[in-house]
């Protein structure tokens, strides 16, 4: 009782090696106990900043108060058992910036920018790519539960709808800003061989090696040469830093899901629709070429794979119940946006519509 009244929480700490973590192995990094009652999620992640010397990061809209006791643990540990507390999703990533000490960032920005940068990685993928990219995190997702995928965790998904239908919706309604930008393949130890490549590409080849975000400072560029062979991606991202004369400032994300109204989720769709419209028409022409034949093959693709299912009346035609989901609304769409655009648009254009008109009349 005495003790409870002299203090709100209780801290003990044992720093087993005082060597900051950057992106160094977990064996040289420091080790702490730590207990904590009642508390924030903020409040916690920002003694574990004080103590690693690493920035915790905690989105705005993460309220959850929560009790840890934490023993003679890492930061990562400490890290994911704060996010299992509140029911939060969490990760690990990289920044790569000439001075860590003047950029400041919030959790929300970091997790925008973080979007952004993947969102351009797969948008810069072939169709080979991209599906053969597709067929391993597949696979990844199979042999998940056998084993946890490292460097972070989305939360548990809410329970409640039993239905496939209501799962989809229920799926579309939810914001995690966090587990949302957590690649589903990921592992610590990579091999790569980089020959004056840019820093971007060269990040975009981290990024699909390891599964870890790395995002390059505004404005950073540079060639790239390495050949890595069996190494840690910190030490990896640090000699990629060290190629273009900067540094490296490895941080951790904790993100709260949440259920967005009807309201909400329709305004995130349409925003993403706008930024999505607003990228396309930036891109090159041979770029938006190339992005249009992707589309019409991924349609063209679905089509082939309901008629094969259609012949098979005994199993569920997965393929042909996502045309009827995503074929009329897109084609709606697509009609709609053509119609305030210029005649050499909607020329551009004409091969997406004709597969989505012929996919809706194939239904």
């Amino acid at each position: 009782m005495f003790r409870r009244a002299l203090l709100p929480f209780i801290v003990f700490l044992a720093v087993v090696a005082c060597l900051p973590l950057g992106a160094q192995q977990a064996s040289t990094a420091p080790r702490v106990s730590l207990r904590m009652d009642n508390k924030p999620v903020k409040e916690v992640a920002a003694e574990l900043t004080r103590l690693f010397g690493v920035q915790v990061y905690v989105t705005d809209k993460t309220g959850a108060t929560v009790s840890v006791d934490l023993k003679d643990v890492d930061l990562e540990q400490a890290v994911a058992a704060l996010a299992q507390a509140g029911g939060d999703s969490w990760m690990r990533a990289y920044l790569i910036e000439k001075n860590p000490t003047t950029a400041t960032y919030t959790a929300d920005q970091l997790c925008a920018l973080m979007a952004a940068f993947r969102r351009e990685w797969t948008q810069g993928l072939t169709t080979d790519q991209r599906q053969g990219l597709l067929s391993r995190w597949r696979a990844a997702a199979r042999a998940q539960t056998k084993a946890p995928q490292p460097g972070g965790a989305a939360a548990p998904r809410p329970a409640g709808a039993q239905d496939a239908q209501a799962r989809r919706r229920q799926a579309l309604t939810l914001d995690d800003p966090v587990g949302g930008l957590l690649l589903p393949l990921r592992t610590e130890t990579i091999s790569v061989d980089f020959r004056e490549t840019p820093l971007k590409q060269a990040l975009y080849k981290l990024m699909e090696l390891s599964g870890f975000i790395t995002l390059p400072e505004e404005g950073l560029e540079g060639p790239v040469g390495l050949e890595l062979k069996d190494v840690k991606v910190g030490d990896a991202v640090n000699q990629v830093a060290e190629a273009v004369k900067a540094k490296v400032r490895v941080f951790y994300l904790i993100g709260q899901p949440r259920q967005m109204d009807a309201a909400e989720a329709r305004q995130r769709v349409v925003q993403r629709l706008r930024a999505n419209w607003q990228e396309f028409w930036a891109k090159t022409p041979e770029e938006r070429q190339q992005e249009i034949q992707r589309r019409v093959a991924s349609i063209d693709r679905l089509v082939a794979a309901a008629d094969r299912a259609a012949a098979n009346p005994g199993q569920p035609n997965r393929a042909r119940q996502l045309l009827d989901r995503v074929v009329p609304p897109s084609l709606a769409a697509l009609q709609r946006a053509m119609a305030n655009l210029t005649p050499e648009q909607q020329q551009e254009l004409m091969p997406l519509l004709n597969a989505l008109t012929q996919a809706a009349g194939n239904q």
